[in-house]
């Protein structure tokens, strides 16, 4: 049974996107224990790098780093004796060993109390504050860390319906103080360690709080949750983290306002005792409107206990990544499909969705969600109006909607652009410009019956986790075009061969295209094609030469390609409203009608009258 304390101290630190060295934290007796005193006396904050200025165990040495290798990179009576830091007490007293009996792999004496042997302390003490102890540096270090994470315990998070308990703590995330620019929009992350005292406990976030202190400038908020110590996997600031490590823990819009989850589930952290839990805060923001740049401060509350609600909490991801908004239009639609098959392989079971958040941009004044079920509605669908820029683009139900494997979940996003004078893409389709999305994020329960980081995201009519749509056009048959893999594909080098860079339009360049399009998967329909340039070959020089190949041929093929399928639409429906008509209406006393006959018909028809009525 769990055992919980109500007195919880978490340790929480801002962390940089770099990788540190753990595993010299096993030769040394609580290499993975060490923290370090802010210099307010109030918390202590772990440090990785036992043996580093930095933290995370890169960049220049401490005392205790320089003497740790001088030692041969391991523990020795003379290290141990040694007080590197020369705060007064010696290297083994500070990690544990007094007495410096300890051997790798066996139990200190003493796993309490355990402080820093390359850093001075207090790191605020005259004696610390020498250069002589080489403290000056970490003790900026060290106050920068202090000063940007928060951490208490608070039975009472910031929503009404939440019922209070006894284990509710919280822990703030606070970015840098950053600059809000006057001239561009900007993207800013930060990563964080969660690590409550060096537990192996697990813990449910039940609510989040988004700060800023400038309003109007912060387009969007989003907040992953990533499991394990591999930080190198959160990813760089403008891009999306690894779905197999980190999964999208809270997403916010403007108006920012507080999220309490379900009262019967909560986000669990930590999970299958491993020791960290990583957090990266990535914060979109509008350039500013005022004369000159303005200084933010941007962050997130996190509210969580161990004390466990009834189930895990998910965010499953819905919508379409393709987006052209026209303009001067009150109402542009895009619309998605996450299909029958892509909910079966995505959920093991029934899921319920707790929540709704919309992720339009600005131009975005609506949004529809419907589940089909056996081609039925199934249930009141999910429709988020925005009636001004200050409404909330997040909706809440207490009778949660259910979800099963089979249904079809339909997206439908709305936009105004009557005060746009061009058309308006999504991010990749126009990287820099200003942008739309169709996207919602869902909130459910339980988790375990979701694969990790479930998507629905279509691209058109694209769905990776609907082979079908896709027609052969997997993520193996795209990474063919990546950078410089595209110049050892056969249908680089057939087009390169047959057309010339932006030249006429040859009958061998068509032939050359027409041989490729039947080979290759992801050129073989318009979506397929549209989906590779976009956002495999028109990001890499490679892929531009074989672009600049196929400029002459490539609208004009592909018209033909839609025209030829728009042709064999047009005779399906003509052929199937021939048969309707093909029914002869005949009443008593009359001739038969030819009026609904076909052209051909009717003249036999005609003909067959007038002999009769020679005869």
């Amino acid at each position: 049974m769990r055992s919980s304390s109500p007195h919880l101290a978490a340790l929480l630190l801002w962390l940089p996107h770099v990788r540190g060295y753990p595993t010299y934290a096993d030769v040394i007796p609580n290499g993975d224990q060490v923290s370090v005193l802010c210099p307010d006396g109030g918390q202590r904050v772990t440090w990785l790098g036992v043996g580093h200025y930095n933290v995370t165990g890169s960049g220049p040495l401490n005392p205790f780093g320089v003497d740790f290798l001088s030692a041969g990179r391991g523990w020795s009576p003379g290290l141990c004796s040694a007080d590197s830091d020369g705060d007064g007490r010696s290297n083994g007293e500070e990690l544990g060993d007094p007495g410096c009996t300890w051997t790798l792999g066996a139990p200190p004496t003493l796993t309490t109390n355990i402080s820093h042997p390359g850093i001075c302390e207090p790191v605020d003490s005259e004696l610390c504050r020498m250069p002589a102890n080489g403290s000056t540096v970490a003790y900026d270090v060290i106050s920068s860390l202090c000063a940007h994470t928060a951490v208490s315990d608070d039975p009472h998070p910031p929503c009404d319906t939440l019922i209070p308990t006894a284990d509710v703590h919280k822990a703030t995330f606070r970015l840098k103080p950053l600059t809000v620019s006057k001239k561009s929009d900007s993207v800013r992350c930060e990563s964080f360690v969660f690590n409550p005292a060096g537990s192996s406990d697990d813990y449910h976030v039940i609510a989040l709080a988004p700060i800023a202190n400038i309003s109007g400038v912060v387009a969007r908020m989003m907040m992953y949750v990533c499991k394990g110590e591999k930080l190198g996997s959160i990813g760089e600031c403008n891009t999306t983290p690894d779905p197999s490590s980190c999964e999208v823990m809270s997403v916010w819009m403007p108006p920012l306002k507080d999220e309490c989850l379900h009262h019967n589930t909560g986000i669990r952290l930590v999970t299958g005792g491993l020791k960290f839990t990583s957090f990266m805060l990535q914060v979109h923001l509008r350039k500013s409107t005022e004369e000159s740049d303005l200084t933010g401060d941007f962050g997130v509350t996190v509210y969580f206990s161990s004390s466990f609600r009834q189930q895990d909490a998910g965010m499953l991801v819905v919508g379409n990544d393709y987006i052209t908004v026209p303009p001067q239009s009150p109402a542009a639609i895009v619309t998605s499909d996450c299909t029958s098959t892509c909910t079966r392989s995505l959920f093991s079971g029934d899921i319920y969705i707790t929540s709704a958040i919309s992720f339009l941009q600005e131009l975005g004044t609506g949004q529809e969600i419907t589940i089909y079920r056996q081609g039925s509605v199934a249930t009141d669908h999910i429709n988020i109006t925005f009636a001004d820029s200050d409404a909330a683009r997040m909706m809440t139900f207490q009778n949660p909607i259910l979800v099963q494997p089979g249904d079809v979940i339909k997206t439908r996003c709305r936009y105004n652009s009557l005060d746009i004078h061009t058309t308006t893409f999504n991010s990749e389709a126009n990287p820099g410009a200003p942008w739309e999305s169709c996207r919602a994020y869902l909130r459910f329960y339980p988790a375990q019956h979701a694969a990790p980081s479930p998507t629905c995201v279509s691209w058109k009519s694209l769905l990776t986790c609907d082979p079908e749509t896709e027609g052969g056009c997997t993520a193996a048959e795209r990474l063919k075009f990546e950078h410089q893999n595209v110049v050892r594909t056969q249908a680089y080098t057939t087009i390169t061969t047959s057309c010339l860079p932006f030249g006429p339009c040859t009958s061998e360049c068509r032939a050359a295209i027409t041989e490729v399009q039947a080979r290759e998967p992801c050129m073989a329909s318009s979506d397929s094609w549209l989906r590779l340039k976009a956002t495999s070959l028109i990001t890499s020089t490679f892929g531009q030469s074989l672009l600049a190949n196929l400029a002459g041929c490539d609208l004009d093929l592909y018209i033909d390609s839609e025209a030829a399928a728009a042709e064999e639409r047009d005779r399906e429906a003509a052929s199937r409203s021939q048969l309707l008509r093909r029914k002869v209406v005949c009443s008593k006393g009359t001739q038969p009608s030819v009026v609904a006959l076909p052209m051909s018909v009717g003249l036999l028809a005609i003909f067959i009258l007038l002999t009769l009525a020679r005869i």
